[in-house]
């Protein structure tokens, strides 16, 4: 068959039905490594008996792989990492594992839409936007003795610390919305605007000293700040880049859950030292 490849146009199906996927999840909340997509899921097949692939043009290859070419999918075979940001490789990560699954399926003659439906579900599950900040230490965080009178004053100076983060700004995932709706770059500075009040939020508090016995929860709480900032901020620049806007979309819900879940529990931390005492 001539034409567009079915593989890639369920890629993009499924591409699409993740990105509305994420949106759907999201609305209802209110480093160095490269783009990961997990191989286990992409594992050859069995071999078969090999069936000859017809070539119709006589041009020496196969029309299954003059079609994938002709759909202009390039595949990267540098394997230096970029200097900038790991995203930068996200498509031709995807492109390489589409790749390398439709050929093994071809190559043992057993490829099938419904494999090929699966292959391309399984290559969009498993991308990945990995960190690329550093995380805070226990050495990072300064420290105060514990007592009623320093968890109280601990509490006054988180409030105000984390007052760049409460604004009646409506949820950072409706800024991407209206950005895919119009298309306007306006919605994107107020993504990074977004994240710079996260960041400045993050600053602040870690200038807070935390008693002894809330170190952990403090700093959980830093590093999520930190994770969802530079989300919000990596989204903003790669906006225009479909497969790496999936990834991130992704790690923008996984890393706000995070962060409820860190305040959460230091939320805890202060309920239970002050009925202790």
């Amino acid at each position: 068959m001539r034409g567009t490849s079915p593989i890639l146009v369920t890629a993009a199906l499924s591409i699409a039905g993740f990105v509305v996927a994420a949106g759907v999840h999201y609305g209802n909340l209110s480093a160095g490594e490269r783009v990961v997509i997990d191989s286990a899921a992409l594992e050859p097949v069995e071999p078969r008996n090999y069936l000859a692939a017809p070539d119709n043009n006589g041009n020496g290859t196969p029309d299954w792989q003059d079609e994938l070419f002709a759909s202009g999918v390039a595949v990267s075979t540098s394997t230096e990492p970029k200097e900038d940001d790991p995203l930068e490789d996200m498509g031709d990560n995807v492109a390489g594992a589409l790749y390398g699954g439709y050929l093994s399926l071809k190559q043992h003659g057993s490829y099938t839409p419904e494999q090929g439906d699966e292959l391309a579900f399984n290559v969009a599950a498993n991308i990945r936007a990995p960190l690329v900040g550093e995380s805070l230490t226990v050495e990072d965080i300064t420290t105060r003795e514990n007592s009623d009178a320093a968890t109280l004053a601990y509490r006054t100076e988180l409030r105000t610390a984390l007052a760049p983060m409460l604004t009646d700004e409506p949820p950072e995932i409706e800024y991407y919305a209206y950005y895919v709706s119009t298309k306007d770059a306006a919605w994107l500075t107020k993504l990074s605007d977004a994240a710079a009040r996260y960041r400045e939020a993050r600053e602040n508090m870690l200038a807070v000293a935390a008693p002894e016995d809330a170190v952990p929860e403090h700093l959980r709480a830093l590093n999520a700040l930190g994770a969802y900032a530079e989300t919000l901020e990596r989204l903003s620049r790669f906006a225009t880049d479909t497969f790496a806007a999936v990834a991130l979309l992704k790690t923008m819900n996984e890393t706000e859950e995070e962060m409820l879940a860190a305040f959460d529990a230091l939320a805890q931390y202060y309920v239970r030292t002050i009925a202790q005492n």
